[in-house]
């Protein structure tokens, strides 16, 4: 199986502690499972591995629990009750 790279799933806003709202975008590999009967079939790696996270700008984002997410490269932790919340 080969990389397709990643489409898009879903975005919800999160805040920090200082009330800065950022958008989070959920990303989900999608892998070539092409066979001759069906030479387009895709599948999407959410099941097998967690989707990605990362905010609009591309900094990569650990889910802590839902609602709860920490911005790798700074630290900073972002909240959000947005009911799209990964």
């Amino acid at each position: 199986m080969t990389s397709k790279g990643l489409r898009q799933k879903q975005s919800f806003l999160a805040m920090d502690d200082q009330g800065k709202t950022r958008r989070l975008v959920v990303w989900a590999e999608i892998r070539d499972v092409g066979t001759l009967q069906n030479p387009i079939a895709e599948l999407e790696e959410g099941e097998m591995r967690p989707h990605q996270i990362k905010t609009e700008s591309g900094q990569h984002v650990n889910r802590i629990t839902k609602g709860e997410y920490e911005i790798v490269e700074t630290g900073k932790i972002l909240t959000s009750a947005d009911p799209n919340a990964a």
